[in-house]
């Protein structure tokens, strides 16, 4: 080996003074030395043997010892240094599955009482919602009852006479000569017997609108208070809620930055450990000339390699000196022949894969807004100067989640409806209401309505009115006298329509003339509101509730000629 010195080869008196190089380079020429004296003396002398002994003493004390102990060096240090590359590997699975994963599973549990939590304040909020509506509505009612009260009893004062009523005469008097004081005072009490009643009724109603109003106020109260401990409670449970969600937002963040961290240093010490590796086993830089190898373990183990093929040659030469004192090429050939150096093959583990790095996106967690109280006191008319029961003060601007943000307004009640409408020439005997003249579908003052074709408003079907001999005292108009709503053979659904808003309707049709024969009429066809009126023949009055939902409420038929229902006298709509 390179590392050995002259003095080492001096340690066992082999004579290497003018061979100041490695051991098996003294042996090479210390070998060179023998075979000049063998040739000389043609035999092997007593010297020469015991140069020989010294030689081979060599070889197995000194050379392919130190030639072992060299292989076994760099066998360790290649393991040394992988084992730092695996120690890379699991100082980062450890993190992974030991600090990683407890704090996956913390950020999972935190996030298990914040949905929780989350979901307990939105059904607290839709609880809210709900009660500041149903207290809205409660305090509609208040208002509207206890001005009632208000206006039955309005004394300026709130004492004395609620009502007055002033009677025909003036006053009250009494005639003695022709009456007795029991007749006059008779007379008297007969002229306001008649208010005994009607006081009694109006204060019947006076208690019942203040029983009402008594009624209205304690809900009002009451729904207050339910209102303002839902609200404590959804702020409550908002202010839980935000606090997980601080507590998840902080460790997600402490999570991610860990993990960056980890993965960081687990990439450096990787790099660090397979370049040191790499720079130990190669490939090696360095040419293949011996000893060039440097601090490369394969350009060593080649160089090993070669040191103990010439030394095991050297040795079976000098013992084919011993046993025949010559050698030849066979010698040569037979000896290399039988060296084997397997033994110092250095093992290099496969460097394995790099782990992958995973950051973790664990997100965040919103927090949630409070909920505040809206205002509700939004009288039109204020019949008192505080107001009723005890409640939070109005906010101008109210500074509420976006779901509650908008104050809710009363739901509009839809206007009275109640229309009449005869289709005859003229309106029959003691009835009122709307004479239709045949028209197309347009307003009419205050009401629009008219008639269509199958959607077609550009009709006329005042053709076909007749007068209150028909339709049993009624009037009448046919859908479509003339036949002309019709595709082809095909006849088209003729529509007398009214404009109303959309809703429930009660409503009253009659379809037809009560003096025709039965057998000739079919009243299949007829319908309000697309829902069929009648399924025969016959006399077909339609009473039934409809609901509304396109703007119009429609009455359908069709031509005079379809064998269809194709006549109507009355119509009558309230809601």
């Amino acid at each position: 080996m390179r590392a050995f010195t002259v003095a080492a080869a001096a340690a066992v008196q082999v004579d290497v003074a003018s061979h100041e190089q490695s051991p098996l380079g003294a042996l090479q020429a210390q070998f060179a030395a023998v075979e000049q004296q063998i040739k000389a003396a043609g035999k092997i002398t007593p010297g020469v043997y015991s140069t020989v002994m010294k030689l081979q003493k060599m070889v197995t004390s000194i050379i392919e010892p130190a030639i072992l102990e060299s292989h076994a060096a760099d066998q360790l240090l290649v393991l040394t240094v992988f084992r730092e590359i695996i120690s890379c590997d699991a100082t980062y699975k450890k993190f992974v599955n030991a600090d990683k994963m407890a704090a996956m599973t913390a950020l999972k549990s935190v996030k298990t009482e914040f949905d929780h939590c989350g979901g307990s304040v939105e059904e607290l909020k839709e609880k809210f919602a709900k009660c500041l509506d149903d207290r809205d509505v409660l305090v509609r009612h208040n208002n509207t009852v206890c001005c009632q009260e208000f206006a039955i009893c309005s004394s300026a004062t709130g004492y004395g006479d609620c009502e007055i009523v002033k009677l025909e005469q003036g006053f009250v008097g009494c005639d003695y000569k022709a009456m007795t004081g029991e007749e006059c005072f008779a007379h008297a009490k007969a002229m306001v017997e008649p208010l005994s009643g009607y006081f009694a009724n109006q204060d019947k109603k006076y208690e019942a609108v203040r029983f009402e109003c008594a009624k209205f106020s304690a809900a009002t109260k009451a729904k207050v208070a339910e209102c303002a401990y839902l609200q404590e409670a959804v702020n409550a449970k908002v202010h839980e809620t935000n606090e997980f969600a601080e507590q998840f937002n902080g460790a997600a963040r402490k999570t991610e930055q860990s993990c960056k961290q980890a993965c960081a240093e687990y990439q450096d010490c990787r790099a660090k450990t397979v370049a040191a590796y790499v720079k130990v086993v190669g490939p090696c830089e360095a040419d293949n000339a011996y000893g060039s190898g440097g601090d490369c373990v394969k350009n060593r183990e080649s160089d090993r390699k070669s040191e103990w093929e010439a030394t095991q040659t050297i040795s079976c030469l000098l013992k084919h000196y011993c046993d025949g004192g010559h050698f030849d090429e066979k010698n040569v050939e037979e000896c290399k022949g039988s060296i084997d150096s397997y033994h110092l093959a250095v093992t290099y583990p496969k460097v394995p894969e790099e782990l992958p790095c995973e950051i973790p996106d664990c997100g965040a967690c919103p927090g949630c807004d409070e909920c505040l109280d809206r205002p509700y006191y939004q009288y039109e008319t204020p019949c008192y100067a505080t107001p009723l029961g005890e409640a939070p003060a109005c906010m101008e601007e109210p500074e509420c989640p976006e779901w509650c943000a908008e104050p809710v307004q009363p739901k509009p009640t839809a206007a009275p409806v109640h229309l009449t409408f005869f289709f005859g020439s003229a309106l029959p005997a003691g009835k009122k209401g709307i004479l239709d003249a045949g028209l197309g579908y347009s307003q009419h003052g205050a009401v629009t309505y008219g008639w269509n074709c199958d959607g077609d408003n550009k009709v006329d079907y005042s053709g076909g009115r007749r007068g209150t001999s028909r339709g049993g005292g009624l009037g009448l108009n046919h859908f479509d006298r003339s036949n002309t709503c019709r595709s082809g053979s095909e006849y088209l659904p003729v529509n007398f329509e009214v404009a109303v808003p959309n809703g429930e309707y009660k409503v009253h049709v009659n379809f037809g003339d009560e003096d025709v024969d039965s057998t000739q009429r079919n009243q299949a066809g007829c319908a309000v509101e697309g829902q069929g009126a009648c399924d025969g023949s016959g006399k077909c009055i339609v009473e039934k509730s409809v609901t509304v939902t396109d703007g119009r409420l429609t009455v359908t038929g069709y031509g005079h000629d379809s064998s269809k229902c194709h006549s109507i006298s009355e119509l009558r709509i309230s809601n």
